[in-house]
């Protein structure tokens, strides 16, 4: 029996370091274990690469780590700020777009936001 019957999730938060990536593996475990096929993804991450690698294993390693991470800023500041650092911002429709290509592979994707509920991504969102 599922216990939830959308195509996916997000695990947000109000500040880094509160249990968002802690959530969000213990989700897929239980999805996985209960036999939904799920993926874990950490669209946007600033700084090390430790909660899209936990939510990497979380899904069983059946998608590459770039898969569940696509865009990785190396700065760890937040991601409207990082991407001008580093000289590339993100594009909110091509975010979203990862994200729905995840939905049709999976019965569930469990989503973990950056940072806090209000953190800036990108110019204008």
């Amino acid at each position: 029996m599922r216990w939830f019957d959308g195509r996916g999730v997000l695990v947000t938060g109000t500040d880094t370091g509160i249990g968002k990536t802690w959530v969000s593996g213990l989700m897929l475990e239980e999805l996985r274990k209960s036999g939904v096929e799920a993926l874990g993804m950490k669209p946007v991450l600033s700084g090390v690469r430790d909660d899209a690698e936990r939510l990497w294993e979380a899904s069983g390693g059946v998608v590459t780590l770039d898969e569940v991470n696509p865009y990785w800023f190396r700065t760890p500041v937040a991601p409207l700020v990082a991407g001008r650092i580093e000289g590339g911002g993100l594009e909110l429709a091509e975010m979203v777009g990862k994200i729905r290509e995840r939905e049709e592979r999976v019965d569930m994707v469990v989503v973990e936001g950056a940072g806090g509920w209000e953190v800036p991504m990108g110019e204008g969102f």
